[in-house]
């Protein structure tokens, strides 16, 4: 039923905006989110060279304070043809202040913050659904972090933690704040979780690395398998390998290697910031399937719209992934301004579909006040599986059972797969090197053992992975 219907037979006395808002709240939560504003670069905008990402972002939260009261466009998804309600939340996810590059005469994240909490926050106009005003979630980007512990170019000032402090203190709310002074990065990650209409979102410091994971590890002990996760952050899945602390020894910044030391895992592929990181996403696709209730990821960074699908160095999965535009550093939006874009998700709380949808707020360069227009869209089902290979997505399964014992160096293993097809066992450690893998000829044995070298076994946490025809299956093991 449409929204005007239920309007006529509930109250006639309000308006029809207002109650469209009241009855999309009861079942949908609807959010903005955007990322990598950059604030001190400048910028070609509505025809003119040199304006601020300051004036940018304006505009941009002018057209994000218009979305209530608008039509979602006819796509099938969530609240498609139906008013847009009241903007429960806005999600950022990092680079709010440019690098603070001294040669660049670039600001310092100290002014930045101050211009991005003035737009974001203070002339955001929009509302929840409670009526309080809409919810900052924030994550830090990578220009955020080297401004906070220095850069292998000189910055000016030196370090400038203001952005990291902010985030960390707002979101984090530690029992001590921080402040610019005594914010440390090594220990103030901002790592945080909310539940929000029966989904658990992640908000994660940079990118998922092996440090990270421990945290979200402990946090994804207390949901429940059943509970769909998502993961906001500002890298995309196949992490930039120069955001990875230096493998020199030394673990030092600077201007030969390269390596930014903005994640605590230390680079393990090699000693090159332009290689794969092919070791890193391997041992965060091992996490994905240990953990098949994170049914989406979406990231900044590298900056266009674009909604896809996260295969893995392996190629063996299929994660939904939603990369958000920039205001000022686009793909290309910086040089078509017409596709300037943010995003609006859809939750309906009930069913659990999501809908993600552009939104171009800047369809004609030659007229601030033009209406913006729907791009593309895509909906998911949080209910299902939405990988197409993960192994974790089929450990789910019910009628699919893997048991994994380890007795010293000795895995013992028991599984119902059925068939005649060769059965291959794979065993990973928490950084995703395979420790060892075998292969018996046909799955009907059921129960087996399998010796893992003395030197790759230690205390801690090992997924083990099963597969025979189109059958998977995955368990984690803890070793003693």
């Amino acid at each position: 039923m449409n929204a005007i219907p239920r309007i006529r037979f509930t109250i006639v006395l309000i308006s029809t905006w207002a109650f469209a808002c009241a009855a999309v709240a009861q079942t949908t939560i609807e959010m903005v989110y955007t990322s990598d504003p950059h604030y001190g670069l400048t910028r070609r905008f509505l025809q003119t060279d040199g304006v601020t990402a300051q004036t940018v972002s304006q505009a941009l939260i002018q057209k994000v304070n218009t979305l209530p009261g608008r039509n979602f466009p006819q796509d099938g998804g969530v609240e498609a043809g139906s008013v847009v309600g009241p903007i429960d939340y806005l999600i950022e996810t990092g680079d709010i202040g440019n690098r603070s590059e001294a040669a660049k005469s670039i600001q310092s994240a100290a002014t930045s913050w101050s211009q991005f909490y003035s737009d974001y926050s203070d002339d955001l106009t929009l509302q929840d659904r409670s009526g309080q005003k809409t919810q900052l979630l924030l994550a830090p980007g990578n220009h955020d972090a080297s401004n906070a512990i220095g850069f292998y170019r000189a910055l000016f000032p030196l370090t400038d933690a203001t952005v990291m402090t902010e985030i960390y203190n707002r979101m984090v709310q530690p029992a001590l704040p921080a402040t610019a002074l005594t914010y440390a990065y090594s220990t103030n990650k901002v790592n945080y979780s909310r539940n929000i209409g029966g989904v658990h979102f992640l908000f994660m410091n940079i990118w998922p690395d092996s440090a990270n994971r421990v945290w979200m590890e402990t946090d994804l002990a207390h949901v429940p398998a059943t509970t769909p996760v998502l993961l906001f952050t500002h890298d995309p899945p196949d992490v930039e390998p120069k955001h990875f602390t230096n493998p020199n020894g030394t673990h030092d910044v600077n201007s030969i290697d390269q390596f930014e030391n903005l994640l605590h895992e230390v680079f393990k592929d090699d000693a090159n910031v332009t290689s794969t990181a092919a070791i890193e996403q391997r041992a965060f696709a091992a996490f994905l399937k240990a953990h098949a209730n994170i049914k989406a990821y979406f990231h900044g960074h590298d900056n266009y719209n674009e909604f896809y699908q996260w295969s893995g160095p392996d190629n063996d999965m299929a994660l939904p992934t939603f990369r958000v535009d920039s205001p000022m550093k686009g793909n290309t939006s910086s040089s078509d301004e017409t596709k300037l874009s943010f995003q609006v998700i859809a939750l309906d709380t009930q069913t659990l579909d999501l809908t993600v949808r552009e939104y171009l707020w800047n369809p004609d360069s030659t007229n601030g006040s033009a209406v913006p227009i729907w791009g593309t869209s895509k909906t998911i089902s949080l209910l299902h599986t939405n990988t197409t290979q993960s192994i974790s997505a089929h450990a789910s399964t019910p009628q699919i059972r893997l048991k994994a014992i380890l007795h010293q160096s000795t895995l013992e293993v028991t599984q119902n797969l059925q068939g005649t097809a060769p059965m291959t066992l794979r065993v990973f450690d928490t950084s995703g090197h395979r420790i060892t893998s075998a292969t018996q000829p046909t799955a009907a044995q059921h129960s087996f053992a399998l010796n893992i070298p003395q030197q790759a076994t230690s205390a801690g946490l090992y997924l083990v992975t099963l597969s025979s025809g189109n059958q998977v299956a995955s368990t984690k093991v803890v070793a003693p």
